[in-house]
């Protein structure tokens, strides 16, 4: 009987570490479910944030770019408007020295 009775206590210890063991499973898995869902959501984060990014860096780059060309185009129409007012001086200049001259 003791035999019997020694087998039957092994038996229910066996089955509590048994049950302990599923609930630490259990516990373990659902703990790394939840990080697996948050891991998921912070590289959702990173891909939208990453885009984001982008899109604000081509918008700033187009801005420059038109800035850039709007700044040389009135460069040159600045340059054009200075030449053409050189040109009308000196054009005067030269009609003042022949009134002198004659």
């Amino acid at each position: 009987m003791d035999r019997k009775e020694s087998l039957k206590q092994e038996l229910k210890k066996t089955q509590e570490d048994l049950q302990t063991s599923k609930e630490n499973h259990r516990t373990l898995k659902t703990k790394w479910q939840e990080k697996s869902e948050l891991i998921g959501k912070l590289e959702k984060e990173v891909v939208e944030m990453r885009n984001n990014f982008k899109e604000k860096e081509n918008t700033l780059t187009e801005e420059r770019d038109k800035a850039i060309q709007a700044a040389s185009s009135a460069v040159e129409r600045l340059k054009a408007c200075d030449d053409a007012f050189r040109q009308q001086l000196e054009q005067e200049r030269q009609a003042h020295e022949q009134q002198i001259q004659t």
